[in-house]
């Protein structure tokens, strides 16, 4: 064996072995950004739910609001644009932090989601007819697969 043998094989384990770290680092670098795409959505579903409790802390605590919401089971004909407009909102942003609830975690979310659209489409009639004429194309077709069908109960 010649020294351009052993340079060869030298050049070959060190390769190896650059090969194999390089292949740990990933693997590590995938471990973190695994761990912070969890603390990612923790995040987003600790934000959704401090914002929902704020929309429903509104009911509470502005005697304004709680007048109008009180007519979320009116009939749209029966409600002036100020309360249209600020039920529509309110239904609106709750529907957006559902949506955007399940979009993070759509199998464990489902449930939920039933019993909130339960919970809404049973004693809103504007949030059906909100719903009804909304546009959904950009939202997620598994949302409102579920959506439409709660919806259809109470049509």
């Amino acid at each position: 064996m010649d020294i351009s043998d052993i340079a060869q094989i030298v050049t070959g384990v060190a390769t190896f072995t650059v090969a194999v770290v390089l292949v740990l680092q990933l693997r590590k670098q995938n471990q973190q950004l695994e761990i912070q795409n969890k603390e990612n959505q923790r995040e987003i579903i600790l934000r959704n739910a401090e914002s929902h409790f704020n929309r429903q802390s509104i009911i509470l605590s502005n005697p304004e609001f709680r007048k109008i919401f009180l007519k979320r089971t009116y009939d749209i004909k029966d409600l002036n644009e100020e309360e249209y407009l600020a039920l529509t909102y309110y239904f609106i942003s709750i529907l957006s932090t559902f949506h955007t609830g399940f979009k993070i975690d759509k199998n464990s979310n489902v449930e939920d989601t039933v019993i909130f659209l339960n919970n809404i489409f049973s004693s809103s009639k504007l949030a059906r007819h909100w719903y009804k004429n909304h546009n959904w194309s950009i939202w997620d077709k598994d949302f409102i697969k579920i959506c439409d069908e709660v919806y259809k109960k109470y049509k």
